[in-house]
């Protein structure tokens, strides 16, 4: 799975990403539609919104190869700021989450 390019795991009632989703480094399109995801993997503490503790995120910025990131249709109510530096993502899709507001500093 190390040179997997698309993960759709649309619509699977997932409600945490394992922290070993950050080693698929050759993904393009991470597809996680329309789950119950309420946080990111451990790790980092930086977020777009909110505060997290350091156990909350981890190496978002490994995915650098991302193009498309689904993150719609969850129960996220913030964002690790890592997601907005991903240096080629192209399309991003955070709808109908739980946000209150999206900074990005």
């Amino acid at each position: 799975m190390k040179d997997l390019s698309i993960f759709d795991i649309n619509y699977n009632q997932l409600k945490v990403l394992p922290n070993e989703i950050v080693e698929l480094t050759t993904l393009t399109e991470f597809l996680l539609a329309g789950n119950s995801i309420t946080k990111f993997p451990a790790g980092t503490t930086t977020t777009i919104i909110g505060k997290y503790s350091s156990n909350d995120f981890v190496g978002m910025n490994k995915l650098a190869a991302l193009t498309k990131l689904d993150l719609s249709a969850n129960q996220i109510t913030e964002f690790p700021i890592e997601i907005a530096t991903l240096p080629k993502v192209q399309t991003l899709n955070l709808a109908y989450n739980k946000c209150v507001s999206v900074f990005i500093s």
